[in-house]
């Protein structure tokens, strides 16, 4: 499986804020200690955050608000490939049962095993 960039900023974003847990961190302070466009960890951390993976709070930063025992790899790339093809789409260009299978393998791996 290959991860996109967005993916792997997000799970590197995710296990900063894992390391600092009860702390707000500032985004400048995750791109900066992991050679990241700022940006970019802003638009994932608010992508988290609208879901309620991490918390916002303006002038704070973000911070950890769910166990990364609970989110599966499944969710996050859920969260991260919004508008992008649905399953219905991947469904009707004969994709279905793949995309089925892979929904359950991807819902079975959890982000604290991929950075353990």
């Amino acid at each position: 499986m290959k991860f996109t960039k967005t993916l792997l900023y997000a799970l590197t974003c995710l296990k900063h804020l894992a390391e600092s847990f009860g702390r707000y961190v500032e985004v400048r302070e995750i791109a900066a200690a992991h050679q990241m466009p700022e940006p970019y960890c802003q638009r994932v951390l608010f992508a988290l955050a609208r879901k309620g993976i991490v918390l916002s709070r303006r002038g704070k930063g973000f911070m950890s608000n769910t166990p990364l025992e609970e989110v599966s790899l499944q969710r996050l790339t859920e969260i991260l490939d919004s508008g992008k093809h649905t399953r219905e789409e991947m469904g009707q260009n004969g994709y279905g049962a793949f995309m089925e299978k892979l929904d359950r393998e991807l819902d079975s791996i959890k982000v604290s095993q991929l950075l353990s």
